[in-house]
């Protein structure tokens, strides 16, 4: 049976689960296994070691002694301790306990993002001639992502001429083709004079806009990458890549959202309307933002009102405006149509308008003007329409509760949002990303999830989806210590104890449902690559891609790598 080693000090809080690999050595020596740096803490002070399902503490001459209570420890004489106990070692404060093993066995390893290199870096990493690997992936990376952004040419054209001015270059040009994005420089000195260097990044499929989907993290990695190599050149910082109100979609190892985000960004570099499908909190406005910042419109507004959250006369004035005069004590107001005009406006939970709003909807979309209430004009609006909703418009269309025309307006490009517990391989990679977000204002570094709370994280229904899951990993952070690992006892009771069994369907679907997360973690650690993954589950390749086109689990291109590498 494992142990925790809880440490209460003047630095906070620590957690450190033991398992039966050794005497582990305590002390305030940077040698030291677990060190506590306080000066009431011998440098060399006690050892711990799991034997069986007891604890065993040992005092090594330590100056200040251990304490069980009132009583010092003998020192050298073996401590058996076999429940929980608080241990003072100094003026700090040990607690022990038994825990599960898998709690004491950790599922996955948080690390910060990369850290964004400064100017002095790049120019260091230039100046010492290993250079290859900035222009062969950073390099790359931001031409390219500028490249994609629909409205940027003059931004691209900036940073190529920075790199030129600043970097061992003659030449930079970036082209595409029907075999990828080709980067092409020359570089004075090399043994080719003359030649240029033809890089191909890709293949056609990572060329749309964010075909390649960078995290939040990795945009600030570039913005600041392209303002180091303005700076080198001495020229002004140029404008970031996103606006600091950009907010991409949290990125997924799931393959039916990957090709979700996709298309999306291919929907983003035109005008047509599109329909959210999806449970609440599976992250409809997310998606709508980031086709707002991927497109041409990014630089207007971005309008989101909830049509649920108003009766219908207070829901006209909201989309459509009023005028003054139109009831007592009533001031002129621009509705959302002509706030977000040239921009974007996301109509969340549209399939809670009346059937007479639904109408008058039908008419600003026909006509793309809208009437003020109390107005005697149209007024002119430039809107792309977003709408999103978590109901079943299908059974309302078959009720007559939503209008058919108004679909057709609406819905150019319609996507569902797949609900969290049907993407179970985003689940742990998402706990970590909430986590980090939450820890890292407080300054405070989290080691993991346990075995036994990723368990517990996968085997909950998620009823919230990814909402829910943000929600519990902040109210989580809260308690956590520094160093931490997080356990299942961390997790909320009802996370632990609430299992799929209940509203998953009859056998079959359980069946599908457990065979398709397998399979999901299965590819996931196998980086989608679907030989290595059959490999690893025991079944033929065959019989892999056939699950995998059933389960809808299919990675684009997989049936291209694996012929290629045959």
């Amino acid at each position: 049976m494992p142990w925790c080693l809880i440490i209460d000090g003047p630095g906070g809080r620590r957690r450190i689960p033991l398992v039966a690999y050794g005497a582990v050595l305590l002390g305030s020596a940077p040698d030291c296994q677990i060190q506590v740096d306080q000066p009431t803490v011998s440098r060399h002070h006690l050892t711990l070691q799991v034997v069986d399902q007891c604890l065993q503490i040992i005092d090594i001459g330590s100056r200040n002694g251990s304490f069980l209570g009132a009583r010092r420890l003998v020192v050298n004489a073996i401590e058996v301790i076999d429940q929980p106990t608080t241990i003072r070692v100094g003026e700090v404060d040990l607690l022990v306990t038994p825990i599960i093993a898998d709690d004491a066995t950790p599922y996955t390893v948080m690390t910060e993002p990369e850290t964004v290199p400064s100017t002095t870096r790049i120019g260091a990493t230039l100046a010492t001639g290993s250079g290859d690997r900035f222009f062969r992936r950073e390099l790359v990376d931001l031409l390219h992502y500028a490249l994609t952004r629909p409205g940027e040419q003059a931004m691209l054209l900036a940073y190529a001429q920075a790199c030129v001015r600043t970097l061992p270059l003659s030449r930079l040009q970036l082209s595409n083709s029907d075999d990828g994005l080709l980067l092409d420089w020359h570089q004075p000195g090399v043994a080719d004079q003359g030649a240029a260097l033809e890089l191909v990044y890709g293949r056609q499929r990572w060329l749309l806009a964010a075909e390649v989907l960078p995290t939040p993290e990795r945009v600030r990695h570039l913005a600041e990458l392209g303002a180091a190599l303005a700076a080198l050149a001495d020229t002004e910082p140029m404008a970031p890549l996103l606006s600091p109100q950009a907010t991409l979609p949290i990125t997924s190892l799931d393959p039916h959202m990957q090709r979700i985000f996709r298309r999306a960004a291919r929907v983003a570099s035109s005008d047509i309307h599109v329909l959210i499908r999806g449970e609440s909190g599976t992250g409809k406005e997310l998606l709508a933002r980031h086709i707002h910042e991927s497109s041409s419109r990014h630089a207007k507004p971005f309008v989101a009102i909830n049509c649920a959250a108003f009766s219908e006369e207070m829901l006209e004035a909201e989309l459509f405006g009023v005028e003054k005069g139109a009831a007592t004590g009533v001031v002129a107001r621009a509705g959302v149509f002509e706030r977000a005009s040239g921009g974007t406006l996301l109509l969340d939970e549209i399939g809670d308008m009346t059937p007479a709003m639904q109408a008058r909807m039908l008419r600003v979309l026909q006509e793309h003007e809208v009437l003020r209430v109390g107005g005697h004009g149209p007024i002119a609006v430039d809107v792309r329409v977003i709408s999103a909703t978590h109901c079943d418009l299908d059974q309302m269309l078959a009720d007559g509760r939503f209008r058919l025309d108004l679909i057709h307006r609406i819905a150019d490009w319609e996507v569902r949002l797949p609900p969290l517990r049907e993407r179970p391989v985003d689940i742990v990679p998402l706990a970590v990303t909430f986590l980090l977000a939450a820890t890292r204002p407080r300054g405070i570094k989290v080691r993991g999830l346990s075995r036994a709370a990723a368990d517990a994280l996968l085997t909950y229904d998620w009823p919230g989806n990814v909402r829910e899951l943000q929600r519990e990993m902040a109210r989580v952070a809260v308690f956590l210590d520094q160093d931490s690992l997080v356990m299942s006892a961390d997790l909320g009771h009802h996370i632990r104890s609430r299992r799929r069994d209940g509203g998953v369907g009859n056998l079959q679907q359980q069946l599908d449902h457990a065979e398709r997360q397998i399979i999901a973690q299965a590819l996931c650690a196998a980086d989608q690559q679907v030989s290595v993954a059959a490999q690893r589950l025991g079944v033929s390749r065959s019989t892999l891609y056939r699950r995998l086109r059933d389960l809808d689990l299919l990675p684009e291109g997989a049936e291209t790598k694996d012929a290629a590498s045959d």
